[in-house]
């Protein structure tokens, strides 16, 4: 599957994998050094294909691995 994604796309679900599949989008912002409005798009595209999923927790958005990618979970 990680060959299908763009370089952005797959330098954040690295990012994810890193720090055990869950992470805000400003954390993600600062470690893959992406602008924060090309990741929101990025953020909606793997949402969209079930790769991640995104909560609202007040005025910070969590992200996380979708269960069917989260090889390490236990959960």
């Amino acid at each position: 599957m990680m060959d299908t994604l763009t370089d952005r796309e797959r330098s954040v679900l690295e990012a994810l994998m890193k720090n055990e599949g869950k992470m805000t989008q400003a954390d993600i912002r600062y470690e893959t050094g992406i602008p924060k409005s090309s990741l929101t798009g990025i953020i909606v595209s793997l949402e969209r294909r079930n790769i991640v999923t995104k909560k609202e927790r007040g005025r910070t958005n969590v992200i996380e691995l979708s269960e069917r990618l989260n090889w390490g979970g236990g959960r």
